[in-house]
């Protein structure tokens, strides 16, 4: 059990290495809406735009809302606030 704990741990340290290094370009700001999004959003911080509807909660935004939502600096569902990407 001792040297399995032992992998895991180091699974684990490599995979926080590997993200502390894909976050340095990433503003802190949007590092922190993502984390705070992630925790109350079921692990789904982001959802995919497709069709005109959000990949995260599944609703169909108007082609108003898509606008709304693309015109802003960061671009968030109008329903669930969930960063989208088109």
């Amino acid at each position: 059990i001792k040297s399995e704990w032992k992998l895991i741990d180091a699974e684990l340290a490599r995979k926080a290495e590997r993200k502390a290094e894909a976050l340095v370009p990433v503003p802190p700001d949007l590092v922190e809406m993502y984390e705070t999004l992630r925790r109350s959003k079921e692990g789904v911080a982001i959802g995919r735009f497709e069709h005109g509807v959000c990949g995260g909660c599944h609703m169909t935004l108007s082609p108003t809302e898509a606008v709304e939502a693309f015109e802003a600096d960061i671009p968030r569902c109008v329903h669930c606030r969930r960063i989208l990407v088109a």
